[in-house]
Protein backbone atom coordinates (compact mmCIF):
# COMPACT_ATOMS: atom_id res chain seq x y z
CA UNK A 1 0.00 0.00 0.00
CA UNK A 2 1.33 3.82 -0.27
CA UNK A 3 2.34 4.67 2.84
CA UNK A 4 3.50 7.71 1.69
CA UNK A 5 2.31 8.95 -1.79
CA UNK A 6 -1.52 7.77 -2.90
CA UNK A 7 -2.52 5.88 -6.04
CA UNK A 8 -4.10 7.40 -8.76
CA UNK A 9 -7.61 8.45 -7.49
CA UNK A 10 -9.65 6.44 -9.80
CA UNK A 11 -7.86 3.03 -8.91
CA UNK A 12 -10.13 0.55 -7.46
CA UNK A 13 -10.79 -2.54 -6.37
CA UNK A 14 -13.17 -5.43 -7.03
CA UNK A 15 -13.03 -8.08 -4.69
CA UNK A 16 -16.46 -8.61 -2.29
CA UNK A 17 -19.12 -11.62 -3.81
CA UNK A 18 -22.31 -9.47 -4.27
CA UNK A 19 -25.58 -10.76 -6.06
CA UNK A 20 -26.49 -7.18 -7.21
CA UNK A 21 -27.84 -6.73 -11.11
CA UNK A 22 -25.01 -5.29 -12.76
CA UNK A 23 -23.37 -5.72 -15.95
CA UNK A 24 -21.71 -8.35 -14.67
CA UNK A 25 -24.33 -10.64 -14.46
CA UNK A 26 -24.02 -12.23 -17.81
CA UNK A 27 -20.22 -12.97 -17.15
CA UNK A 28 -21.63 -14.63 -13.32
CA UNK A 29 -24.24 -16.60 -14.64
CA UNK A 30 -21.33 -17.94 -17.07
CA UNK A 31 -19.44 -19.10 -15.36
CA UNK A 32 -21.62 -20.09 -12.41
CA UNK A 33 -20.40 -17.89 -9.88
CA UNK A 34 -22.23 -14.69 -8.01
CA UNK A 35 -22.18 -12.28 -9.75
CA UNK A 36 -20.35 -9.03 -9.93
CA UNK A 37 -17.05 -9.89 -7.20
CA UNK A 38 -16.06 -6.69 -5.40
CA UNK A 39 -15.36 -5.23 -2.02
CA UNK A 40 -14.29 -1.55 -1.64
CA UNK A 41 -10.26 -0.38 -2.20
CA UNK A 42 -8.07 -1.39 0.96
CA UNK A 43 -6.71 1.99 1.63
CA UNK A 44 -4.70 3.86 4.60
CA UNK A 45 -5.17 7.23 3.47
CA UNK A 46 -8.13 9.10 1.37
CA UNK A 47 -6.06 9.83 -1.16
CA UNK A 48 -6.00 6.51 -2.74
CA UNK A 49 -9.52 6.26 -3.29
CA UNK A 50 -11.69 7.51 -5.67
CA UNK A 51 -13.21 10.85 -6.10
CA UNK A 52 -16.00 11.65 -3.72
CA UNK A 53 -14.63 8.58 -1.25
CA UNK A 54 -12.26 8.71 1.94
CA UNK A 55 -10.68 5.83 3.71
CA UNK A 56 -12.47 4.08 6.65
CA UNK A 57 -11.29 1.05 8.72
CA UNK A 58 -8.90 0.68 5.74
CA UNK A 59 -11.56 0.73 3.03
CA UNK A 60 -13.33 3.93 0.61
CA UNK A 61 -16.52 4.83 1.67
CA UNK A 62 -18.76 7.64 0.86
CA UNK A 63 -18.33 8.65 4.70
CA UNK A 64 -16.48 10.70 6.90
CA UNK A 65 -14.64 8.93 9.76
CA UNK A 66 -13.11 9.46 13.02
CA UNK A 67 -9.38 9.10 13.31
CA UNK A 68 -9.95 6.31 16.18
CA UNK A 69 -10.64 3.30 14.47
CA UNK A 70 -14.66 3.94 14.75
CA UNK A 71 -17.33 3.01 11.76
CA UNK A 72 -17.75 5.51 8.96
CA UNK A 73 -20.91 8.09 9.74
CA UNK A 74 -22.46 10.43 8.02
CA UNK A 75 -20.84 12.91 5.89
CA UNK A 76 -22.92 16.17 5.32
CA UNK A 77 -19.86 17.86 2.80
CA UNK A 78 -18.06 15.25 1.53
CA UNK A 79 -14.50 16.08 1.17
CA UNK A 80 -12.64 15.90 -2.10
CA UNK A 81 -10.75 12.30 -1.78
CA UNK A 82 -8.54 13.65 -4.52
CA UNK A 83 -6.62 15.83 -2.35
CA UNK A 84 -5.14 13.03 0.02
CA UNK A 85 -7.30 13.62 3.05
CA UNK A 86 -5.73 11.97 5.70
CA UNK A 87 -8.25 10.29 7.65
CA UNK A 88 -5.93 7.40 8.99
CA UNK A 89 -2.78 6.55 10.73
CA UNK A 90 -0.83 5.73 7.57
CA UNK A 91 2.11 3.28 9.27
CA UNK A 92 2.18 -0.04 7.76
CA UNK A 93 -0.70 -2.36 10.18
CA UNK A 94 0.62 -5.02 12.93
CA UNK A 95 0.77 -8.06 11.85
CA UNK A 96 0.04 -8.82 15.18
CA UNK A 97 2.83 -11.50 16.00
CA UNK A 98 3.15 -10.30 19.75
CA UNK A 99 -0.14 -11.58 20.86
CA UNK A 100 -1.74 -13.62 17.96
CA UNK A 101 0.67 -16.52 18.26
CA UNK A 102 2.08 -15.71 14.43
CA UNK A 103 4.66 -17.19 12.44
CA UNK A 104 7.89 -16.41 11.44
CA UNK A 105 6.55 -14.36 8.73
CA UNK A 106 4.50 -12.74 11.23
CA UNK A 107 1.11 -13.85 9.52
CA UNK A 108 -1.53 -16.11 11.94
CA UNK A 109 -2.77 -18.81 9.45
CA UNK A 110 -3.65 -21.27 11.43
CA UNK A 111 -6.36 -19.68 14.23
CA UNK A 112 -7.83 -21.33 17.02
CA UNK A 113 -8.91 -24.53 16.49
CA UNK A 114 -13.04 -25.97 17.33
CA UNK A 115 -13.92 -26.27 20.83
CA UNK A 116 -16.76 -26.53 22.44
CA UNK A 117 -18.47 -23.53 23.87
CA UNK A 118 -17.02 -22.84 27.61
CA UNK A 119 -19.32 -22.95 29.88
CA UNK A 120 -18.55 -19.55 31.80
CA UNK A 121 -20.37 -18.26 34.44
CA UNK A 122 -23.54 -16.48 33.48
CA UNK A 123 -24.58 -14.06 36.34
CA UNK A 124 -27.71 -15.57 37.65
CA UNK A 125 -29.14 -12.69 39.05
CA UNK A 126 -31.95 -11.63 37.31
CA UNK A 127 -33.72 -8.00 37.89
CA UNK A 128 -36.84 -7.51 36.91
CA UNK A 129 -37.16 -7.22 33.24
CA UNK A 130 -33.79 -9.29 32.53
CA UNK A 131 -33.30 -13.02 31.84
CA UNK A 132 -30.04 -14.35 32.40
CA UNK A 133 -28.95 -15.53 28.42
CA UNK A 134 -28.36 -18.88 27.38
CA UNK A 135 -25.46 -19.90 26.26
CA UNK A 136 -21.75 -19.13 26.68
CA UNK A 137 -20.54 -17.03 29.58
CA UNK A 138 -20.54 -13.65 29.13
CA UNK A 139 -16.92 -12.47 27.86
CA UNK A 140 -16.94 -8.97 29.21
CA UNK A 141 -18.70 -7.01 31.29
CA UNK A 142 -18.13 -4.06 29.88
CA UNK A 143 -20.28 -5.23 26.90
CA UNK A 144 -23.85 -4.60 27.78
CA UNK A 145 -25.53 -6.65 24.73
CA UNK A 146 -24.60 -9.51 22.56
CA UNK A 147 -26.12 -10.83 19.40
CA UNK A 148 -25.69 -14.23 18.51
CA UNK A 149 -24.11 -15.61 14.78
CA UNK A 150 -26.37 -18.80 13.00
CA UNK A 151 -23.30 -19.44 10.99
CA UNK A 152 -23.95 -22.33 8.11
CA UNK A 153 -20.73 -24.94 7.86
CA UNK A 154 -17.91 -23.89 6.00
CA UNK A 155 -14.39 -24.64 5.30
CA UNK A 156 -11.55 -23.43 7.77
CA UNK A 157 -10.46 -19.54 8.03
CA UNK A 158 -13.41 -18.62 5.51
CA UNK A 159 -13.92 -15.10 5.26
CA UNK A 160 -17.57 -14.31 6.14
CA UNK A 161 -19.53 -10.92 5.75
CA UNK A 162 -22.43 -10.08 8.12
CA UNK A 163 -24.86 -8.12 6.18
CA UNK A 164 -27.60 -7.01 8.08
CA UNK A 165 -30.66 -4.55 7.06
CA UNK A 166 -33.14 -2.59 8.10
CA UNK A 167 -34.68 -4.23 11.91
CA UNK A 168 -31.38 -5.93 12.29
CA UNK A 169 -29.08 -2.92 11.45
CA UNK A 170 -31.15 -0.92 13.26
CA UNK A 171 -31.08 -3.25 16.75
CA UNK A 172 -26.93 -3.12 16.33
CA UNK A 173 -26.80 0.35 15.78
CA UNK A 174 -29.14 1.12 18.62
CA UNK A 175 -26.75 -1.32 21.02
CA UNK A 176 -23.50 0.34 20.16
CA UNK A 177 -21.79 3.33 20.35
CA UNK A 178 -22.43 5.93 17.87
CA UNK A 179 -19.14 5.41 15.72
CA UNK A 180 -19.62 1.79 16.04
CA UNK A 181 -15.91 1.47 17.57
CA UNK A 182 -17.47 -0.96 20.34
CA UNK A 183 -18.83 -3.40 17.88
CA UNK A 184 -16.72 -6.70 18.48
CA UNK A 185 -16.87 -10.29 16.87
CA UNK A 186 -16.26 -13.08 19.78
CA UNK A 187 -15.35 -16.45 19.54
CA UNK A 188 -16.28 -18.75 22.17
CA UNK A 189 -14.47 -21.86 22.70
CA UNK A 190 -12.26 -22.88 25.50
CA UNK A 191 -11.80 -19.53 26.34
CA UNK A 192 -13.77 -16.07 24.98
CA UNK A 193 -11.52 -14.56 22.41
CA UNK A 194 -11.77 -11.08 20.10
CA UNK A 195 -11.17 -11.56 16.59
CA UNK A 196 -10.23 -9.12 14.01
CA UNK A 197 -13.20 -7.39 11.78
CA UNK A 198 -13.39 -4.90 9.25
CA UNK A 199 -16.92 -2.43 9.31
CA UNK A 200 -17.76 -1.87 5.51
CA UNK A 201 -20.77 0.14 6.21
CA UNK A 202 -22.17 1.20 9.73
CA UNK A 203 -25.75 3.02 9.60
CA UNK A 204 -28.90 2.81 11.18
CA UNK A 205 -30.99 1.12 8.06
CA UNK A 206 -27.38 -1.13 7.18
CA UNK A 207 -24.77 -2.92 8.94
CA UNK A 208 -21.63 -5.03 7.26
CA UNK A 209 -18.99 -6.96 9.18
CA UNK A 210 -16.58 -9.03 7.88
CA UNK A 211 -14.50 -11.66 9.81
CA UNK A 212 -12.66 -14.56 9.75
CA UNK A 213 -13.70 -17.87 10.83
CA UNK A 214 -10.77 -19.26 13.22
CA UNK A 215 -11.30 -23.40 12.83
CA UNK A 216 -8.64 -24.41 10.47
CA UNK A 217 -9.99 -27.65 10.18
CA UNK A 218 -13.75 -26.12 8.95
CA UNK A 219 -16.37 -24.89 11.24
CA UNK A 220 -19.48 -27.41 11.38
CA UNK A 221 -22.14 -24.85 12.27
CA UNK A 222 -24.19 -23.36 14.90
CA UNK A 223 -24.98 -20.66 16.73
CA UNK A 224 -23.12 -20.50 19.83
CA UNK A 225 -19.65 -19.72 19.28
CA UNK A 226 -19.31 -16.56 17.50
CA UNK A 227 -21.09 -13.60 18.88
CA UNK A 228 -21.21 -9.51 18.35
CA UNK A 229 -21.01 -7.88 21.14
CA UNK A 230 -21.85 -3.61 22.01
CA UNK A 231 -22.86 -1.49 24.00
CA UNK A 232 -19.67 -0.34 25.60
CA UNK A 233 -18.96 3.40 26.37
CA UNK A 234 -15.21 2.83 26.36
CA UNK A 235 -14.00 -0.02 24.45
CA UNK A 236 -10.51 1.01 23.00
CA UNK A 237 -9.50 0.39 19.88
CA UNK A 238 -10.77 -2.58 17.86
CA UNK A 239 -8.27 -5.44 16.47
CA UNK A 240 -8.79 -4.59 12.13
CA UNK A 241 -5.49 -6.53 11.15
CA UNK A 242 -6.39 -7.70 7.65
CA UNK A 243 -3.92 -10.39 7.83
CA UNK A 244 -6.10 -12.00 10.21
CA UNK A 245 -9.35 -11.15 8.31
CA UNK A 246 -8.62 -12.56 4.84
CA UNK A 247 -7.07 -15.94 3.78
CA UNK A 248 -3.97 -13.77 2.83
CA UNK A 249 -3.01 -9.96 2.60
CA UNK A 250 0.06 -8.15 1.83
CA UNK A 251 1.40 -5.05 0.67
CA UNK A 252 4.98 -5.87 1.09
CA UNK A 253 5.18 -2.51 3.47
CA UNK A 254 7.02 -4.50 5.94
CA UNK A 255 9.42 -6.12 3.82
CA UNK A 256 13.10 -4.84 2.83
CA UNK A 257 13.62 -3.70 -0.59
CA UNK A 258 15.66 -6.08 -2.37
CA UNK A 259 14.36 -8.85 -0.98
CA UNK A 260 13.06 -11.59 -3.27
CA UNK A 261 9.46 -11.87 -1.00
CA UNK A 262 10.10 -15.13 0.65
CA UNK A 263 8.85 -14.34 3.37
CA UNK A 264 5.20 -15.25 1.46
CA UNK A 265 6.09 -16.27 -2.03
CA UNK A 266 8.16 -18.83 -3.54
CA UNK A 267 9.68 -16.87 -6.95
CA UNK A 268 10.91 -19.97 -8.96
CA UNK A 269 13.55 -17.65 -10.58
CA UNK A 270 15.32 -14.43 -9.12
CA UNK A 271 13.46 -11.86 -11.39
CA UNK A 272 10.95 -11.24 -8.57
CA UNK A 273 11.92 -8.38 -6.33
CA UNK A 274 10.68 -5.57 -3.56
CA UNK A 275 11.47 -2.23 -4.91
CA UNK A 276 10.57 1.04 -3.86
CA UNK A 277 7.96 2.52 -6.25
CA UNK A 278 8.03 6.25 -5.26
CA UNK A 279 7.74 5.82 -1.74
CA UNK A 280 5.09 2.71 -2.18
CA UNK A 281 7.24 -1.25 -1.82
CA UNK A 282 6.38 -3.23 -4.13
CA UNK A 283 6.85 -6.83 -5.71
CA UNK A 284 8.59 -6.74 -9.24
CA UNK A 285 9.04 -9.00 -11.95
CA UNK A 286 11.89 -8.08 -14.71
CA UNK A 287 12.09 -11.36 -17.00
CA UNK A 288 12.66 -12.42 -20.51
CA UNK A 289 11.36 -16.04 -19.93
CA UNK A 290 8.38 -17.27 -17.71
CA UNK A 291 8.18 -16.86 -13.86
CA UNK A 292 6.06 -17.63 -11.80
CA UNK A 293 5.89 -16.59 -7.85
CA UNK A 294 4.06 -19.31 -6.07
CA UNK A 295 1.92 -18.35 -2.61
CA UNK A 296 3.90 -20.01 -0.02
CA UNK A 297 1.84 -22.58 1.56
CA UNK A 298 -1.42 -21.37 0.19
CA UNK A 299 -3.16 -24.19 -1.05
CA UNK A 300 -7.00 -23.67 -2.66
CA UNK A 301 -9.50 -25.29 -4.12
CA UNK A 302 -11.41 -21.99 -4.51
CA UNK A 303 -10.82 -18.27 -4.08
CA UNK A 304 -11.31 -14.68 -5.03
CA UNK A 305 -8.21 -12.99 -5.66
CA UNK A 306 -7.34 -9.71 -5.94
CA UNK A 307 -4.34 -7.13 -6.54
CA UNK A 308 -2.94 -4.29 -8.14
CA UNK A 309 -0.71 -4.88 -11.65
CA UNK A 310 1.33 -2.18 -13.27
CA UNK A 311 3.48 -2.24 -16.43
CA UNK A 312 6.48 -0.35 -16.35
CA UNK A 313 7.38 -0.89 -20.26
CA UNK A 314 4.58 -1.46 -22.76
CA UNK A 315 6.04 -2.19 -26.52
CA UNK A 316 9.56 -3.03 -25.50
CA UNK A 317 9.08 -6.57 -27.80
CA UNK A 318 8.57 -8.81 -25.23
CA UNK A 319 5.72 -10.71 -24.93
CA UNK A 320 4.44 -9.24 -22.17
CA UNK A 321 2.32 -10.90 -19.80
CA UNK A 322 1.15 -10.32 -16.33
CA UNK A 323 -1.46 -11.60 -13.76
CA UNK A 324 -2.45 -15.03 -11.77
CA UNK A 325 -1.70 -18.57 -11.86
CA UNK A 326 -4.36 -21.37 -10.11
CA UNK A 327 -4.98 -24.46 -9.94
CA UNK A 328 -1.41 -25.40 -10.72
CA UNK A 329 0.40 -28.47 -9.80
CA UNK A 330 4.09 -27.41 -11.34
CA UNK A 331 4.97 -23.87 -10.57
CA UNK A 332 8.26 -24.29 -11.59
CA UNK A 333 9.99 -21.92 -14.38
CA UNK A 334 10.32 -24.09 -17.13
CA UNK A 335 7.35 -26.62 -16.46
CA UNK A 336 4.90 -24.24 -15.25
CA UNK A 337 1.51 -26.37 -15.12
CA UNK A 338 -1.46 -24.70 -14.50
CA UNK A 339 -4.98 -25.23 -15.23
CA UNK A 340 -5.80 -21.82 -14.98
CA UNK A 341 -4.70 -18.48 -15.25
CA UNK A 342 -5.76 -14.65 -15.83
CA UNK A 343 -3.55 -12.60 -17.42
CA UNK A 344 -3.22 -8.84 -18.78
CA UNK A 345 -1.52 -9.12 -22.13
CA UNK A 346 0.62 -6.19 -23.54
CA UNK A 347 -0.14 -7.12 -27.01
CA UNK A 348 -3.66 -5.13 -26.48
CA UNK A 349 -5.06 -8.54 -24.69
CA UNK A 350 -7.19 -9.75 -21.42
CA UNK A 351 -8.15 -13.16 -20.77
CA UNK A 352 -8.18 -16.31 -19.28
CA UNK A 353 -5.51 -19.35 -19.97
CA UNK A 354 -3.55 -22.07 -19.47
CA UNK A 355 -0.05 -23.50 -18.48
CA UNK A 356 1.12 -27.44 -19.96
CA UNK A 357 4.69 -28.10 -19.14
CA UNK A 358 5.34 -24.35 -19.67
CA UNK A 359 2.68 -24.11 -22.91
CA UNK A 360 0.17 -21.50 -23.17
CA UNK A 361 -3.54 -22.78 -24.17
CA UNK A 362 -6.22 -20.48 -24.30
CA UNK A 363 -9.81 -21.31 -23.12
CA UNK A 364 -13.02 -19.53 -22.09
CA UNK A 365 -14.85 -17.40 -24.29
CA UNK A 366 -11.50 -15.64 -25.77
CA UNK A 367 -10.18 -12.74 -25.39
CA UNK A 368 -10.87 -9.15 -24.30
CA UNK A 369 -9.34 -6.11 -26.45
CA UNK A 370 -7.75 -4.33 -23.33
CA UNK A 371 -4.42 -1.97 -24.22
CA UNK A 372 -2.55 -1.77 -20.64
CA UNK A 373 -0.52 1.28 -20.51
CA UNK A 374 2.89 2.18 -19.15
CA UNK A 375 2.93 2.97 -15.74
CA UNK A 376 -0.71 2.44 -14.72
CA UNK A 377 -1.62 0.53 -11.64
CA UNK A 378 -5.19 -1.71 -12.76
CA UNK A 379 -7.09 -3.28 -10.32
CA UNK A 380 -6.70 -7.40 -10.87
CA UNK A 381 -9.54 -9.73 -9.88
CA UNK A 382 -10.34 -13.31 -10.52
CA UNK A 383 -13.01 -15.80 -8.93
CA UNK A 384 -12.66 -19.19 -9.00
CA UNK A 385 -14.84 -22.32 -7.91
CA UNK A 386 -15.30 -26.05 -9.11
CA UNK A 387 -14.79 -25.61 -12.60
CA UNK A 388 -15.51 -22.07 -13.07
CA UNK A 389 -14.00 -18.75 -13.29
CA UNK A 390 -14.07 -15.24 -14.06
CA UNK A 391 -11.71 -12.56 -14.25
CA UNK A 392 -11.99 -8.69 -13.69
CA UNK A 393 -9.73 -5.87 -14.36
CA UNK A 394 -11.10 -2.37 -12.74
CA UNK A 395 -14.46 -3.85 -11.67
CA UNK A 396 -14.74 -4.33 -15.77
CA UNK A 397 -15.53 -8.51 -16.73
CA UNK A 398 -12.79 -9.30 -19.35
CA UNK A 399 -13.81 -13.22 -19.42
CA UNK A 400 -14.94 -16.29 -17.96
CA UNK A 401 -14.35 -20.27 -18.46
CA UNK A 402 -16.54 -23.13 -17.51
CA UNK A 403 -14.32 -26.19 -18.14
CA UNK A 404 -11.55 -25.83 -15.58
CA UNK A 405 -9.79 -28.67 -14.44
CA UNK A 406 -10.19 -29.20 -10.52
CA UNK A 407 -6.41 -30.59 -10.46
CA UNK A 408 -4.05 -29.14 -8.45
CA UNK A 409 -4.37 -26.44 -5.77
CA UNK A 410 -1.42 -23.78 -5.58
CA UNK A 411 -1.76 -20.12 -6.92
CA UNK A 412 0.83 -18.05 -8.24
CA UNK A 413 1.95 -14.65 -9.71
CA UNK A 414 3.52 -14.83 -12.97
CA UNK A 415 5.39 -13.00 -15.30
CA UNK A 416 6.00 -13.76 -18.74
CA UNK A 417 8.68 -11.59 -20.74
CA UNK A 418 7.32 -8.44 -19.06
CA UNK A 419 8.49 -5.76 -15.97
CA UNK A 420 5.71 -4.84 -14.44
CA UNK A 421 4.58 -4.30 -10.39
CA UNK A 422 2.12 -5.90 -7.97
CA UNK A 423 0.96 -4.62 -5.26
CA UNK A 424 -1.87 -5.01 -2.45
CA UNK A 425 -2.32 -8.89 -2.82
CA UNK A 426 -5.41 -10.18 -1.22
CA UNK A 427 -6.78 -13.35 -1.50
CA UNK A 428 -9.98 -15.63 0.43
CA UNK A 429 -11.55 -18.50 0.14
CA UNK A 430 -14.72 -19.04 -2.21
CA UNK A 431 -17.03 -21.82 -1.94
CA UNK A 432 -20.66 -21.75 -4.25
CA UNK A 433 -23.16 -21.89 -2.82
CA UNK A 434 -21.21 -19.59 0.05
CA UNK A 435 -21.73 -19.66 3.73
CA UNK A 436 -23.47 -17.36 5.26
CA UNK A 437 -23.91 -15.56 9.01
CA UNK A 438 -27.23 -14.53 10.10
CA UNK A 439 -27.86 -12.34 13.53
CA UNK A 440 -29.81 -14.06 16.31
CA UNK A 441 -32.37 -12.13 18.68
CA UNK A 442 -30.05 -9.62 21.10
CA UNK A 443 -28.91 -10.48 24.65
CA UNK A 444 -29.19 -8.03 27.14
CA UNK A 445 -26.54 -8.80 30.21
CA UNK A 446 -28.29 -9.01 33.55
CA UNK A 447 -26.47 -6.78 35.95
Amino acid sequence: MYAQRAPPAHTMAWFWLLSSATSTAAIGCQANLPDNPQISFYCERSGQCPRGQICRDQQCVTYAAASDGSAPVPDAAPRDASAGDLVRDAQPVDRGAADRGADAAGRDRTGAEAATPDAGVIDSSTPDGCVAPSGPGWWDPAYATRFPLAISATDGHYTLELVLAQQQAAAVHGASQANGRDLRIVRHGAQATEIDREISTYRADSVVLRFRIQESGGYPGGDQIYFVYAGNPDPGAPPTDSRNIYLLFENFELMTVGSDGTAVFSPATADWSVVDDGGNLVYRVDASGRTPAALTGLSVDGAVFAGRVKYNAVGDGNAGLAGLAFRCSDVSSGATTCTGGAVLDQNDRAGIMSWSNGTFDQFGSGYSDFAPASGHWYHFQVAFAGNAAGFWIDGAPQETASAISTSGFSIALVGVGVDACFDDIVVRKLTIPEPRATLGEAQPRCQ
